[in-house]
């Protein structure tokens, strides 16, 4: 029953039928824009259609998670002359590249340009709100403004470890048939962060996690939470208060700020629910066993993708997705083949031709598995936090992160050693953690990393700055 509702609740923006239509950017849509943010409803809708475009082909639906920015790290095999070798050799010359990565970058600024319709209007139309949704509302708009940006950055902009104050992209936050300037990286950042800041703000008041048990506000049929209206349950599939945090530790840590992405990683870490459990707790070898591949317990902010079994079904299950088993057995897990991760997500299927491909089941939509775990990508998640804070404390405070992490996977507690050490481990148990889920790129390009495992020759600042589309056409 929960299932449905929620689906009603997402799906209740098709039911407008010039979705897209009122969203347009074009000024001949003003006064439908107008129209359609009368009501609450109206707002409700707007947002709810927002997390659908997230799901988008282009977008976090499939080549901003399993393929392309994946392909850019050859975490797939592929093969010679096409546009995955390209990716794999970071071809940006290349014309289907090109393509991508234009077709990236215009879906997420298209979703940009959705959250602006909602955050022109929601001000002028507080009154038509009831309780806390309008803090809701414009909370979680301004977390995904920031959310998308910072993949922009990530993706288009230059790499931390050399960045500089010149021009770089447009932090776009108005509506307009005019090209949006580009701005300095500083002046780009500090946008993002004002976003952050003031959806923390917002959501720090209201969002009903910080008084209920993740468990209970997803579950407002038999949790303690029962809100009067539904729109405000089902908080680990929006961009709620705890999401907006670690949000702010993945920023932070991009930013090279060690302290601040250390104090936001600890709150939610640490965040405990009134009954003084955690609020938050890392998976661990029952939930493989369970199949819960994706670990819906670690997940600050999941995105519900209701044709994931199908894309399961192409990319994984068939093995179109694939990499040899003794790359990933030898390389990714050292030959520790008794890692639950190894264990449980890795097995041989067979393809359409027949032959064996070795895939991963992270996203393999099992049987009997319950809703938090179901049809979901996830987006931030416990574990990055406990990377940062394995990265980012004195060596012998994150030693204690790392044995906690650790036994988590079902691992004997190692230490690290020294900086080096703990920097190439860190890379490592990342690779391990987050295949298929379109992080790694990020990862070796914050660190400057210039030899990328299976990726020939090394790799410069020309691999991880992708250049920007021939015709900038969200600019105008």
């Amino acid at each position: 029953m929960k299932k449905i509702i929620f689906y009603t609740i997402i799906f209740c923006c098709i039911s407008l039928s010039a979705c897209n239509d009122w969203l347009n950017v074009q000024p001949r849509t003003q006064i439908r824009r107008d129209m359609v943010f009368e009501t609450e409803n109206g707002f409700k809708d707007a947002i709810a259609g927002v997390y659908i475009k997230l799901g988008d082909y282009s977008a976090y639906g499939d080549r901003l998670t399993f393929t392309t920015v994946e392909h850019l790290v050859a975490h797939w095999e592929t093969t010679i002359g096409t546009a995955e070798m390209a990716l794999n050799n970071h071809d940006y010359k290349d014309a289907t590249v090109k393509s991508r990565f234009s077709s990236i970058y215009l879906s997420v600024y298209n979703i940009i340009s959705h959250l602006n319709a909602i955050l022109e209007q929601i001000d002028a139309k507080k009154d038509v709100f009831d309780g806390i949704n309008y803090e809701l509302v414009k909370g979680e708009a301004l977390a995904l403004r920031a959310y998308c940006h910072l993949d922009i950055l990530r993706l288009f902009g230059p790499m931390p470890t050399k960045m500089d104050n010149s021009i770089t992209l447009p932090y776009v936050t108005t509506i307009s048939k005019e090209p949006h300037q580009r701005l300095s990286y500083t002046e780009f950042t500090n946008a993002l962060l004002d976003d952050l800041n003031k959806a923390e703000e917002l959501l720090n008041k209201v969002d009903p996690v910080k008084d209920y048990s993740m468990s209970d506000v997803n579950d407002p049929s038999s949790g303690e939470y029962k809100p009067t209206d539904t729109f405000r349950a089902y908080r680990k599939f929006r961009m709620n208060y705890y999401a907006v945090l670690g949000l702010k530790a993945r920023f932070y840590l991009w930013m090279q700020d060690k302290v601040n992405a250390t104090n936001y990683a600890k709150m939610v870490i640490e965040a405990k629910n009134t009954d003084g459990s955690l609020k938050f707790e890392l998976g661990g070898p029952n939930d493989f066993a369970l199949k819960k591949y994706t670990l819906g317990s670690e997940h600050l902010f999941g995105l519900h993708k209701f044709d994931l079994s199908k894309i399961s079904e192409r990319l994984f299950e068939s093995g179109s997705l694939n990499k040899e088993r003794n790359d990933v057995l030898d390389d990714v897990f050292e030959n520790l083949d008794t890692d639950v991760r190894f264990v449980e997500m890795w097995t041989t299927v067979v393809s359409s031709h027949g032959d064996s491909k070795f895939s991963i089941k992270k996203y393999w939509q099992q049987d009997g598995v319950d809703f938090e775990n179901k049809e979901v990508i996830p987006l931030i998640r416990l574990s990055e936090l406990y990377m940062i804070v394995m990265e980012t404390t004195p060596l012998a405070e994150a030693n204690e992160y790392y044995k906690t992490f650790r036994a988590a996977r079902d691992n004997a507690p190692l230490s690290f050693t020294d900086e080096l050490d703990r920097l190439n481990t860190i890379v490592k148990e990342f690779r391990r953690e987050f295949y298929a889920e379109g992080q790694m790129f990020y990862t070796y390009k914050r660190l400057g990393i210039s030899n990328m495992l299976w990726v020939n020759g090394e790799v410069d600042e020309k691999a991880y700055v992708i250049p920007l589309p021939d015709s900038e056409i969200l600019s105008n």
